[in-house]
């Protein structure tokens, strides 16, 4: 650089400092025990395992990271078994699996997205709502989901759900930051709607969560499609995560926790077995990625009239 003269025009504008950070996601694919309480011990013990492995100390951790998410599974504290489902149920905040998450959360300074679990909607006990609740490095709720898609298929050869039977439909959608990232939560089923994912990125959203266990009927042909299609359709991260395949129970989970980039490409695929999975996500690649292909911009909805756009 010369000395003489004025340089300063010479200088790189400073990058936002927010675009320095990423977010470290940890997705934990777990299998449930036999008892609630069994599954929530070991759902703990599984979260401070991933943290050890991949939180501040560890071999990965860099000083571009400063923030954990951990994500749990879809019915992450009991069996998915519809006759179970309602004898799980409990109030959020106030009961045991959400206390003893909130607390882990606090103690390890990390966020939760606490996958969905059955919910009492009020102290008398109907009705019963499939929630996701997020958690922050405090401790505190700052953001609870309620399934707004409930699954009822009876279809050829596969087991019939029909979570009408157990559930209430929620009455909204939630968006939650946490550090640089705006997050949309979806559970199971609503991964099969566009609409809402397309009301999270108009809302801001660059990262969808979806806690989702797909039977085996179903995922080869639909898990992998639809996540790719969210991201795609978004131009946000998408994260995936299911229950391991317990082979000795009438759910059989496809598993295949899932990452996906705002480019649609799968940067991390668990197996069907217990498993833990971090990756560090890079907002500036889901701008890139809408810059490059501004689908937002080029929406005809002078054509084409919806309740979104």
């Amino acid at each position: 650089m010369s000395d003489s003269g004025d340089s300063s025009e010479h200088l790189q504008p400073e990058a936002p400092l927010e675009s320095i950070f990423t977010v470290r996601v940890i997705l934990l694919q777990l299998k449930p025990k036999k008892s609630k309480r069994e599954t929530v011990d070991h759902c703990c013990a599984k979260i401070r395992e991933a943290v050890k492995k991949y939180g501040p100390g560890s071999e990965t951790w860099t000083i571009r990271n400063r923030t954990i998410v951990c994500i749990l599974p879809e019915y992450f504290n009991c069996q998915y078994d519809f006759s179970r489902l309602a004898a799980n149920a409990e109030q959020i905040p106030d009961g045991n699996t959400s206390n003893q998450i909130s607390n882990l959360a606090a103690e390890l300074n990390i966020n939760i997205i606490a996958g969905a679990m059955p919910e009492y909607g009020h102290s008398s006990h109907p009705p019963i709502f499939s929630t996701c609740a997020i958690y922050s490095t405090e401790g505190e709720i700052i953001g609870k989901y309620r399934k707004l898609h409930l699954f009822d298929v009876d279809v050829a050869g596969c087991y019939p759900y029909k979570e009408s039977d157990i559930f209430t439909q929620g009455r909204d959608y939630i968006t939650t930051h946490i550090d640089n990232m705006m997050i949309g939560v979806g559970i199971g089923y609503d991964i099969r709607f566009d609409e809402l994912a397309r009301v999270y990125r108009k809302e801001g959203c660059n990262f969808l969560v979806y806690p989702a266990s797909f039977p085996t009927t179903h995922g080869p042909r639909d898990w992998d499609v639809l996540q790719r299609a969210r991201a795609m359709d978004t131009q946000c991260y998408v994260a995936t995560v299911a229950q391991a395949r317990d082979d000795k129970h009438h759910f059989l989970s496809y598993g295949h926790s899932s990452l996906v980039d705002p480019f649609g490409k799968v940067v991390a695929c668990a197996g069907v077995d217990e498993a833990i999975i971090a990756s560090d996500l890079d907002t500036n690649l889901v701008e890139r990625a809408r810059l490059q292909i501004p689908i937002s911009l080029h929406r005809r909805t002078d054509v084409y009239d919806t309740i979104i756009y």
